[in-house]
C-alpha cells in the first residue's frame, strides 16, 4: 500500500525506533502491542479487522503508517489514529471530533451509523470528566440503535429504547445524586458492547495503525 505523507509537522522515526520529541511529532511504524485509553476521549469502535477499509472509509487527504504509542500520543495532539485490530474490533481514537449532538455528516451520531451501513456494526464513545461530557451510540446496518449523550448537567440527545447494558448504569434507575454519570459507566458500557479499552487482554499481538490527515 502506498502512503502519502501529508503531516509535515511530523518526522519519520527510523526503522527500528525512536522516541517521542517535542510536539510528539515523531512518528513510529515498529509494530508494538495495545496501550489502554478512555479517559478524556473519543472513539469509534467498529466491529472489523480490516483497519485499511476503515482508513478508506475516513476519506482524508493522507494516511501514514504509526504504531501505538505514537499514534496514540498523536490522537491526543489534535490527528486521527486508527488502531491495529483488538478482539475483532478496530478503533477510531479522536478525542477531538465533533460530538454527539452535531447533526452534520461529522457529527459522532452520523459517523456511527455510516460506519454501520459499511461494517455491519459500529458504537461511538466520549468520555471527558471536567464537561461531564459522556456519551454513546449504537449502529447497526446502517440504522442508529440507540444514541444518548450527556454534558453540562443536561442531556443532549436521547434516542431509541434503553438497551439491556445501560440499565446497568445507575443514571437510568435511580433519581439521587448516586445516580450522575461518571467516566466509569462509559467504559463500562464500552466493554459490554464491543471490548475493554482499559483492561485490554485477549490475543493481543504487536500491530501497526494509521494516522489519517484531513487539513
Amino acid at each position: 500500500m502506498l502512503f502519502k505523507n501529508l503531516f509535515s509537522k511530523w518526522k519519520l522515526a527510523s526503522p527500528v525506533s525512536a522516541p517521542i520529541e517535542k510536539a510528539l511529532l515523531v512518528i513510529d511504524s515498529t509494530p508494538d502491542l495495545p496501550q489502554e485509553f478512555g479517559y478524556k476521549c473519543q472513539w469509534f469502535a467498529v466491529n472489523t479487522t480490516d483497519t485499511e477499509r476503515v482508513a478508506a472509509f475516513l476519506k482524508g487527504k493522507g494516511i501514514i503508517a504509526a504504531n501505538w504509542k505514537t499514534g496514540m500520543a498523536a490522537a491526543y495532539n489534535g490527528s486521527c489514529f486508527i488502531t491495529p485490530q483488538v478482539n475483532g474490533w478496530t478503533f477510531i481514537i479522536q478525542p477531538f471530533m465533533r460530538e454527539i449532538e452535531d447533526s452534520s455528516s461529522e457529527g459522532a451520531r452520523n459517523k456511527a451509523q455510516a460506519l454501520s451501513a459499511l461494517f455491519g456494526e459500529a458504537y461511538y464513545f466520549g468520555n471527558y470528566r471536567v464537561s461531564s461530557y459522556y456519551a454513546w451510540c449504537k449502529a447497526i446496518n446502517g440504522h442508529v440503535v440507540r444514541a444518548f449523550g450527556y454534558g453540562d448537567g443536561e442531556v443532549l440527545i436521547d434516542e431509541g429504547d434503553l438497551t439491556a447494558e445501560e440499565h446497568q448504569i445507575a443514571f437510568f434507575t435511580t433519581g439521587d445524586e448516586e445516580g450522575w454519570l461518571s467516566e466509569e459507566d462509559v467504559l463500562t458500557l464500552a466493554e459490554l458492547w464491543t471490548t475493554s479499552t482499559v483492561s485490554i487482554d485477549g490475543d493481543c499481538k504487536p500491530g501497526t495503525g494509521f494516522l489519517v490527515a484531513f487539513d
